[in-house]
């Protein structure tokens, strides 16, 4: 029983790194000390980010302090998706390049 749960870690662990590398790649000057959060959001975001209501946040990639990619299914369609970030960052000061 102890070696399945030592094999289950091993694996959790495995799969961690393994995506870890086939997301990230040596030399990517966004990376440092990559993190893979599955099912959250970093603690230390530097601000509050809206979800959609619906949504199910699958987790976030973060390569560095400052750079995070979050991942999150919504039933939403794609135009108020992008509607609802265009009113919630444009309130919260945020400009659109």
């Amino acid at each position: 029983m102890e070696e399945n749960a030592a094999r289950s870690g091993d694996n959790e662990a495995l799969l961690q790194e393994l995506v870890l590398r086939l997301l990230t790649y040596p030399g990517d000057p966004r990376t440092q000390n990559p993190r893979l959060l599955v099912g959250q959001l970093p603690e230390a975001l530097p601000f509050d980010l809206p979800l959609p209501a619906d949504c199910r946040l699958l987790g976030s990639l973060q390569r560095s302090a400052s750079h995070i990619e979050v991942i999150f299914d919504s039933s939403l369609p794609e135009q108020e998706v992008i509607a609802f970030y265009q009113e919630r960052m444009t309130a919260a000061g945020w400009q659109e390049e």
